[in-house]
């Protein structure tokens, strides 16, 4: 079946197909060449990262053994300290040499600055209170800070790695996809269609790789037939100044899709909701009992399970009442005073479009 279905990304429908330049083609390859040896490289040394963090916790956990410890006391806890700060050190360097913004680049080299001058003040002074602060505020910085972008650097090597081959056969197509509508909003955005890359905002080139989603919407039908609504429903307001038409056969589709997402929204909310209640519960008993790190008691565990039952129930509820939407095939039209034109599903009572653009929710991936 060939759906009659509109391209939607980021609340934008798509307004047309352009033709990258000779120039701009060339830059575009030019930034992937450039941008894959980058992720060559983050890949690599998160690798590095991740296994001299496993070394040192080894010879941690074997330095920590009884025996072992009597004949090197502080040996464990130097393990400790380089398998936290390993990783932080390469993941700073990483930053500031081959970061992807000047800002990040900036905010590293200032966070190995101080490190350096309270490592030089200690040894030239001895040990001071802004010599220790400024020791702290470095280590603490590159640990944090240093591991996070080790991981993150990696994470997007990972993600970005096979992306970024369609992204070159983007730059050889030279064809970018623009999503603007003045009724929606003011914006503009281009974007690469085999990669999805974002290509442009509002005219300005976007430095970042940032990949968008793209959603396929059914059409608005033209020339629908309109007739009043004959169902009274009080969700809607009684029946006086609403029309009714027929789902098409795209809209039905897009609802099946629509309402399997609610079921995966269900069981991750349960799972989600039950876990961090748990976590909650825990805190407050271990604060009532003054007592840290105690089991979860069993009535904690059932406030747990009600709570995500409570999140499981919300929609699994409105799995229900889209899949009776979809089985009934109809669509309500209301006319605001102002003129505007509003659709809802009649029976879940969710907006389905309005003014002719579709609801938000049925363009966010989540």
């Amino acid at each position: 079946m060939d759906l009659k279905s509109d391209l939607w990304c980021e609340g934008l429908p798509l307004s047309g197909r352009k033709r990258l330049s000779d120039k701009e083609a060339a830059d575009l390859r030019r930034r992937v060449g450039v941008t894959g040896r980058r992720l060559m490289l983050a890949r690599w040394i998160g690798r590095l990262g991740f296994s001299m963090a496993g070394l040192g916790l080894s010879f941690f956990i074997l330095l920590n053994a009884s025996a072992a410890r009597e004949q090197h006391p502080d040996a464990s806890g130097l393990t400790f300290a380089a398998a936290l700060f390993g990783p932080g050190l390469l993941g700073t360097l990483q930053e500031i040499f081959v970061g992807f913004s000047r800002l990040s680049r900036r905010l590293f080299a200032a966070v190995l600055v101080v490190l350096a001058l309270g490592v030089l003040l200690s040894s030239r002074c001895g040990n001071s209170g802004l010599s220790d602060a400024l020791q702290a505020i470095g280590f603490l910085s590159m640990i944090f800070g240093g591991w996070s972008m080790l991981f993150i650097r990696w994470n997007n090597a990972r993600k970005l790695g096979p992306v970024l081959e369609q992204a070159a056969a983007d730059a050889e197509s030279a064809e970018i996809l623009e999503f603007s509508d003045e009724r929606v909003s003011p914006r503009r955005l281009e974007v690469l269609p085999l990669s999805r890359f974002a290509y442009r905002v509002n005219g300005r080139l976007r430095e970042d790789w940032e990949i968008c989603r793209l959603v396929l919407v059914a059409a608005a039908p033209a020339g629908s037939i309109d007739v009043p609504w004959q169902h009274k429903t009080e969700d809607l307001g009684g029946e006086a100044g609403y029309l009714q038409r027929h789902l098409t056969e795209e809209e039905i589709a897009e609802l099946s899709r629509l309402s399997s997402r609610m079921v995966r929204k269900a069981f991750v909310s349960l799972l989600t909701a039950t876990w961090f209640s748990a976590l909650a519960f825990r805190l407050i008993e271990d604060l009532i009992n003054r007592k840290m790190g105690g089991d979860l008691s069993w009535y904690g565990w059932v406030c747990a399970g009600l709570a995500g039952t409570f999140f499981f129930g919300k929609y699994f509820l409105a799995w229900r009442r889209l899949k009776a939407d979809s089985e009934q095939g109809l669509m309500v039209k209301a006319k605001e005073t102002d003129g505007s034109t509003t659709e809802l599903l009649p029976l879940s009572g969710i907006v389905w479009s309005a003014q002719g653009a579709p609801a938000p929710w049925r363009t966010s991936w989540w």
